[in-house]
């Protein structure tokens, strides 16, 4: 069951050690990290939390922490000693390497998820072809599911993004996908019951909403979101007729909240209030290893 984290307290930069686990209160394109709240595991990550402007932004959680974060030493009134140019170029080099790696890898995540969606049609269509000839030619439908199940499990092995992308949770630092209507989400968020959803895709869907109520939602739930590895679009359907038109679509308004955000919009989600809906679980074991 999850479980409420304690609330984060304010730390200075200086005061950051390996163990924490910290949260960066700010924009996720304002930082070279893939994730907004993360353990310290390395010397690297501490020079760029030290170097990036994260002063009154850096917070970290007693609870999820394996160390203690460093004392604070008063200021001096003495001159400080002059910066290594050399030391600052490093950790400059290295923080746009991060900033690198972070978009190189949301896009594999896009890709990846790009590829789960049509394997998943493909598998539909055998599917239901087989079960329409099983009567007809069982040992030829036999066949068909055989090898189905061959090449998912090929796909599985391959890169795992069918099964992280269908079931939707892994452990370890890949993304994790969770789906929610936007009334009830927003609704979630500013209480203690909205769990902790950094780094994870988050996939949202509603129905029977006039476009100025679901910009007004996406107003409030972008606010709550920063974080998070995406957001993916599923349907906005039913939408009642206004007496004048909203002035945007329902991927227009995404985006645009997605963008003042900092959020990545990673595109649509098949999910709705519909017959077609496909199921999202919560809490499923998921498989270790890079999505």
């Amino acid at each position: 069951m999850w479980k409420k984290p304690e609330k984060p307290i304010a730390i200075d930069p200086a005061q950051v050690t390996l163990g924490l686990y910290v949260w960066l209160d700010m924009p996720w394109d304002d930082h070279p990290f893939i994730y907004n709240r993360f353990k310290i595991s390395d010397a690297k990550q501490i020079a760029s939390l030290r170097a990036i402007k994260s002063k009154g932004k850096l917070y970290y959680y007693p609870d999820k922490s394996s160390a203690e974060p460093e004392a604070l030493v008063e200021a001096s009134t003495a001159v400080p000693p002059p910066i290594d140019p050399v030391q600052e170029a490093t950790i400059n080099k290295e923080i746009e390497r991060c900033n690198v790696e972070k978009h190189a890898r949301l896009r594999q995540q896009k890709d990846a998820a790009a590829r789960a969606d049509r394997a998943w049609e493909q598998a539909a269509r055998v599917t239901r072809e087989a079960m329409i000839g099983m009567t007809r030619s069982p040992k030829q439908a036999g066949a068909q599911l055989a090898e189905l199940s061959k090449s998912t499990a090929s796909m599985i092995t391959q890169g795992q993004e069918v099964l992280l992308h269908l079931l939707g949770d892994k452990e370890g630092e890949g993304p994790q996908f969770h789906a929610l209507n936007v009334m009830t989400l927003a609704m979630l968020c500013g209480t203690g019951l909205l769990p902790d959803l950094t780094g994870h895709v988050v996939m949202v869907e509603e129905v029977a909403e006039h476009l100025y109520a679901v910009d007004r939602l996406f107003f409030h739930i972008s606010q709550h979101l920063r974080g998070i590895a995406g957001l993916r679009l599923g349907r906005i359907s039913a939408v009642p007729e206004n007496d004048r038109p909203f002035g945007q679509t329902a991927e227009e308004i995404a985006r645009h909240w997605c963008a003042r955000s900092g959020i990545p919009f990673l595109g649509f989600a098949d999910i709705g209030h519909d017959s077609a809906n496909r199921i999202v679980p919560f809490g499923l074991a998921g498989l270790r290893g890079q999505p």
